[in-house]
């Protein structure tokens, strides 16, 4: 038998639980692996999905500053997420082509890249420092979200904005099938994630 309504699940849980699983995963080890970083940044973006879902009907300041807050932990591990796709891109080209870098044995940036994933930045104080901020940021947001009034959300307000992000989806999917741009792309899979996290 088919339900005539749609259960909805509460806001603040689910965002509360992301969070706090970001901060696991970030203390897990002292330097964050390719996965933690992967695992911290889905985290990140399913939270800022929930959050402007739910951004018509939260004050807006606390919801600027968490989607501040979660975006500049998203460029903080872009960085790093970066460097992983880098290194893995080269081991990959070493294997299938190990006589060239056989001659670039001596490179030293080459080597830095190949190197074990504590060489994640050029000065050893910054990644530290880049975990201790992320550590800190994801803190106040959860601390800021603790304290939001979620208990009047309305599912009907969230069904339309789950309408409007789905809307969005087949607008960039239509503009990629007509004009298959890289940024075009780009932005469907943003806006994909978007709907995905967000259902």
């Amino acid at each position: 038998m088919e339900l005539d309504y749609i259960k909805l699940r509460d806001i603040k849980p689910v965002l509360s639980g992301y969070l706090h699983e970001s901060l696991i995963v970030l203390k897990e080890a002292e330097v964050p692996d390719e996965k933690a970083i992967h695992d911290i940044r889905v985290l990140m973006k399913k939270t800022r999905s929930i959050l402007k879902l739910a951004g018509p009907q939260l004050d807006n300041g606390y919801n600027d500053r968490d989607a501040e807050s979660l975006k500049k932990v998203g460029q903080i591990t872009r960085r790093w997420r970066e460097t992983s796709v880098l290194r893995k891109l080269l081991r990959d080209f070493k294997k299938e082509n190990p006589e060239i870098f056989a001659r670039l044995s001596d490179n030293a940036d080459l080597n830095k890249i190949l190197g074990k994933i504590e060489v994640l930045s050029d000065a050893p104080g910054d990644l530290s420092e880049s975990t201790s901020q992320i550590n800190s940021l994801i803190t106040k947001t959860s601390y800021r979200i603790r304290f939001q009034q979620m208990h009047t959300i309305n599912p009907q307000i969230l069904i339309k904005e789950l309408d409007i992000t789905y809307r969005k989806v087949v607008d960039v999917y239509v503009t990629c099938r007509n004009n298959p741009k890289s940024d075009s792309l780009h932005k469907f899979r943003k806006r994909t994630k978007d709907f995905l996290y967000q259902y």
